[in-house]
């Protein structure tokens, strides 16, 4: 009787197959990858706003003061607890990236003020002394038409397949975070069918 051994595994060519048709599934996802990226990144930025909404309202009526929120162009924000403070509070530093942009409405406003009550002060030119709030090493301008009503998170260069994200802030300080879809549909999430 013949003594036959059977090898089992691969041969290098069934190997390099399989690494082959890897490859080939990996580069055809990479851009979905980064487009995932940069859509959790942009989400990330509309949480962050949207808590530092809720925080200034919650130290306005804890503090029984006026309380604001400015808001930089990288989408970071900072609570100070009234216009002579030299020293905010609380501070968001998640920021945009390069690809993407953000926008605002009104379109010059900076700054959120809530009163004692935890309701956005809409006249900002009664008290000129709001204007600016300084800080030792640097001047925070929270001057606007203000208040900021609305803030959209999307990308720079307007790419179609992926949502913008905003922020509705209402008169009484509610704060709502929706996906703005490209193409209108009735999913309860987006923007186009939520009212305030």
């Amino acid at each position: 009787m013949a003594n036959v051994q059977i090898k089992k595994g691969f041969s290098i060519i069934e190997f390099m197959v399989v690494i082959a048709i890897l490859s080939i599934a990996v580069v055809q996802t990479l851009p979905d990858f980064s487009k995932w990226i940069l859509s959790v990144r942009m989400k990330n930025v509309a949480e962050s706003i949207a808590f530092g909404v809720m925080q200034a309202r919650s130290y306005a009526i804890k503090g029984g003061e006026d309380v604001y929120l400015s808001l930089n162009e990288d989408g970071t924000w900072y609570i100070f607890p009234n216009y002579t403070a030299v020293q905010h509070i609380e501070y968001g530093d998640i920021a945009i990236t390069n690809k993407m942009s953000i926008a605002v409405t009104p379109s010059n406003a900076k700054t959120i003020i809530f009163d004692q009550n935890g309701v956005i002060i809409n006249d900002f030119k009664s008290n000129p002394t709001k204007y600016t709030i300084a800080q030792p090493t640097k001047a925070y301008n929270i001057f606007g038409v203000g208040p900021i009503q609305e803030i959209t998170i999307g990308l720079a260069n307007g790419d179609e397949t992926i949502n913008d994200i905003k922020v509705k802030i209402s008169q009484g300080g509610s704060v709502l975070t929706c996906i703005d879809f490209k193409i209108d549909n009735n999913l309860p999430n987006n923007c186009k069918n939520i009212q305030f």
